[in-house]
């Protein structure tokens, strides 16, 4: 079983059964209105649930969903977009569901046992291994 560690609010450590560690972040939600993306008028009415699903997404993003799915609904001659409707559209997964991994570490021969940060170095964190060897590992380098 992977071991997490969380390190901030959004930004964890995760050791893998193959033995790799990785720092990942996870984006906040933001409290941004992105209701001007989708005032012009297109001929497709963008219910609130279907902004909702695109809110947290950057704005180069957004408007490149945006466009293939409009270009979807109106293929198929239909006028409102719903949540399903954007997943429907089959616009590129990882610009919905962007990777939370920012960097790897070195490997160990076994299976991450446990995770754990410095409480007085925020950059250090020490990882075990069931291979018998412990690391520590420094995020700046």
């Amino acid at each position: 079983m992977a071991k997490v560690y969380i390190a901030e609010d959004n930004t964890y450590f995760c050791g893998t059964e193959g033995g790799q560690v990785f720092k990942c972040s996870i984006v906040q939600p933001t409290d941004n209105d992105i209701s001007h993306f989708f005032e012009a008028n297109t001929g497709v009415r963008w219910k609130q649930e279907a902004i909702n699903l695109l809110a947290n997404l950057p704005s180069k993003v957004i408007m490149e969903v945006k466009k293939r799915v409009e270009r979807y609904v109106q293929d198929k001659g239909e006028k409102d977009v719903y949540a399903p409707t954007v997943y429907m559209a089959k616009p590129n997964i990882k610009l919905l569901f962007p990777t939370a991994m920012n960097a790897s570490y070195e490997k160990h021969m076994g299976p991450c046992l446990g995770i754990s940060c410095s409480p007085f170095v925020k950059r250090l964190f020490l990882t075990c291994s069931s291979d018998g060897s412990i690391r520590l590992y420094d995020t700046l380098n």
